[in-house]
């Protein structure tokens, strides 16, 4: 059985069923969070311990974050590990970016936000990431352009 898993707001969050991963799609765009949104699909729940002894994600992951209130948002895709692809980092590709664009954040805390070219309406953000979700791979419905390890 595939698990997705959401870490919002810092805070693990597991889905099974469809239901339950729309669920955790419209808590990540539906309202502004002060972290990015990372999102998992893997063979069980991701976890970890409180004191860093225990850590287990899959070597693949969707970032988001999204600015509910304009209607953008943007996506960083990482692939460590799946060989069913090549490894990399990318971020979403808006071919004609906005010139009134609000800024996305990538990491609100250092803070380094997604390039403008990156940012994309939130309706092909919440496509992008139910693709991830069924699939567990960088999503073919939007196209990407390749990004830094940050």
């Amino acid at each position: 059985m595939t698990v997705v898993t959401a870490v919002i707001d810092n805070q693990l969050r597991y889905a099974r069923t469809d239901a339950e991963v729309s669920s955790l799609i419209l808590a990540a765009l539906a309202e502004q969070h002060d972290w990015a949104t990372l999102f998992y699909v893997w063979d069980r729940p991701c976890r970890e311990s409180d004191d860093g002894s225990l850590h287990e994600y899959p070597g693949n992951q969707l970032r988001l974050d999204a600015d509910p209130d304009s209607g953008w948002g943007a996506l960083n895709y990482v692939n460590t590990a799946d060989d069913s692809e090549p490894p990399g980092v990318w971020n979403s590709l808006n071919p004609a970016p906005p010139l009134d664009a609000p800024t996305i954040w990538f990491d609100p805390g250092t803070p380094t936000a997604f390039p403008a070219s990156a940012v994309l309406p939130i309706d092909a953000i919440h496509d992008a990431v139910a693709e991830f979700c069924r699939t567990g791979r960088r999503p073919a419905c939007l196209q990407w352009q390749g990004a830094r390890w940050s």
